[in-house]
């Protein structure tokens, strides 16, 4: 029953698509994550005397979260916009 009520949320053309919640809690945890783990590492390095971060990646691990956070909406949005709603409803 939930893949067709989210079957017919997708269809409705009141909501806005349902993508856009995935990106922004994408981009909210990779900023909130970004955030704790640059005040660790300068803690880390000022502590301990650890070598400071590598920029590279610092920089490529927070778009790597990101496009697989999107690549996973899509994949399940597009999943779910492929069930016919009755049929789903049906069958639970």
């Amino acid at each position: 029953m939930n893949v067709g009520v989210k079957t017919m949320r997708l269809s409705s053309p009141q909501e806005p698509p349902q993508g856009r919640g995935a990106a922004a809690m994408g981009v909210g945890g990779v900023a909130l994550g970004t955030a704790l783990s640059s005040a660790a590492g300068y803690g880390l390095t000022a502590g301990l005397g650890l070598p400071s971060f590598d920029a590279a990646l610092f920089a490529a691990v927070p778009v790597t979260l990101v496009v697989t956070t999107l690549l996973a909406a899509a994949i399940s949005a597009r999943r779910a916009a492929s069930i016919d709603p009755q049929r789903a409803l049906r069958q639970d």
